[in-house]
C-alpha cells in the first residue's frame, strides 16, 4: 500500500491585525505569516486578508491522526488565549487537511 503524503494546517485569518503579535501571545513561531494586501505566492493574486498559521508540512502517513495530534497538542494549551485573540481581532479559525497520493 502506497503512503499517502498529508499535512494538517490550523489558521488565523482577519482584516488586519499583527501576527507577530499573535506569535508571542501563543508562544508559538508560525510556518506562514502574510498580510492583506502582499502578492500571493505563485499567483498573481492579492492576499485579501491577514494569516498567521502553523502547520505539519506534507509528511508521508498512512494515519493523518498522527499529524492532527501535532497540531492538537501545540494549540490545546493555548485555548483561552485563542478565545481572546480571536474576539479581541475579530479572527477567523480555520483547520485543514492537504493530502496527495
Amino acid at each position: 500500500m502506497n503512503k499517502t503524503s498529508v499535512m494538517v494546517e490550523f489558521t488565523l485569518t482577519g482584516d488586519q491585525f499583527n501576527p507577530d503579535f499573535i506569535a508571542e501571545r501563543l508562544e508559538i513561531k508560525p510556518n506562514e505569516i502574510y498580510y492583506k494586501g502582499d502578492q500571493a505566492k505563485h499567483r498573481k493574486a492579492v492576499r485579501k486578508e491577514t494569516c498567521w498559521s502553523i502547520n505539519t508540512g506534507y509528511q508521508e502517513s498512512l494515519d493523518v491522526n498522527i499529524q492532527l495530534r501535532d497540531v492538537i497538542e501545540k494549540i490545546r494549551p493555548k485555548k483561552n488565549d485563542l478565545k481572546e485573540l480571536q474576539v479581541e481581532n475579530n479572527l477567523e479559525i480555520k483547520e485543514s487537511v492537504k493530502s496527495f497520493v
